[in-house]
């Protein structure tokens, strides 16, 4: 298993990963975050390329869609038939089935994978995996996304895991925007705030909350 982007919310998945007894394989572009992963086993590589080459699956967690094109183009040519790509970034779906498209010619699988919870969630694996692409990758990565989620869920085809995100994202703002207004009506009403966010979240059954 190869990781690149070992950032905020990448670190800790690559770590449980390793921790799970998974041979991890790593490559940063800034050699200084492979420090990070401090004393768990891990296989580093001095390029990209190298990694591919040595891995059945890659896992990326970097930040835009132009940064996962980009690495998936400098890595294509060392990935062997056979193999797959894991983006664990938020993007468009539409990009995840461009990325698809462009592997395809490689025979290499995609799935889109994007995670939800934060870097909290992540160390504590107990992040919310939203799988999109093809149902044969996604049996094949679901031992390893288990090692850093709570719940991993497969939606779908190329582009579906990155929909379900965007629906998880509305919500939650939708969420945090009904908090606001009702966190004002109870200074209004000189209601104490910190008391009934306590009482509420009492009230909330725990199949209700939202897993984010």
């Amino acid at each position: 298993m190869g990781f690149i982007g070992l950032g905020d919310q990448g670190l800790p998945m690559a770590t449980a990963i390793a921790e799970a007894g998974v041979p991890l394989h790593a490559w940063a572009r800034r050699p200084a975050s492979l420090d990070g992963l401090g004393k768990v086993p891990h296989q580093r590589h001095d390029t990209a390329g190298e990694l591919a080459a040595a891995c059945d699956i890659v896992c990326l967690c970097v930040r835009t869609d132009a940064d996962v094109l980009q690495l998936v183009d400098q890595i294509l040519q060392d990935l062997r038939p056979g193999t797959g790509v894991a983006n664990h970034g938020t993007g468009l779906p539409g990009n995840a089935v461009r990325l698809a498209q462009l592997c395809a010619k490689r025979d290499v699988e995609v799935l889109d994978a994007p995670v939800s919870g934060g870097r909290p969630a992540a160390e504590e694996h107990r992040l919310t995996t939203m799988v999109g692409g093809p149902l044969s990758a996604a049996e094949r990565c679901t031992l390893v996304f288990r090692s850093f989620s709570r719940h991993v869920v497969h939606l779908g085809g190329a582009g579906t895991g990155q929909t379900a995100k965007l629906f998880n994202n509305a919500l939650l703002m939708m969420n945090q925007a009904a908090i606001g207004e009702i966190v004002e009506l109870a200074a209004e009403l000189k209601l104490d705030a910190d008391r009934l966010a306590e009482v509420s979240s009492w009230a909330v059954p725990p199949a209700r909350r939202c897993p984010c």
